[in-house]
């Protein structure tokens, strides 16, 4: 998570889960007032190893996933802004760095 500000064009990573690590990214294609009009993107994967059950993902923006969304833009008390994707499922902007995942068997 970064102090960023959320602007047109930035992707948000959301990263969530419970006994695994999901990882979602969104790029931003509009800013309105206090709120992002958001398109979830598909992501590209690899794995630590043949066995393991963790790896890295990087978002992939050919793949479009939905039809654009609308969230309201939140600033964190310690300054990191993000917005809130589901209940369970926060976005901030992504750094650039593969972003870790998990799965369960």
């Amino acid at each position: 998570m970064s102090n960023q500000q959320i602007t047109e064009g930035q992707i948000l990573a959301s990263s969530w889960g419970y006994e695994q690590t999901n990882v979602d990214f969104y790029r931003v294609e509009r800013i309105a007032g206090q709120f992002a009009v958001l398109q979830k993107l598909g992501s590209k994967e690899t794995s630590d190893g043949e066995l393991a059950m963790t790896g890295r993902a990087v978002p992939d923006e050919a793949v479009l996933v939905s039809a654009r969304f609308r969230r309201k833009i939140h600033k964190a008390s310690w300054g990191s802004t993000f917005v809130q994707i589901t209940p369970y499922a926060y976005a901030y902007p992504w750094d650039g760095q593969p972003c870790r995942t998990s799965c369960y068997a």
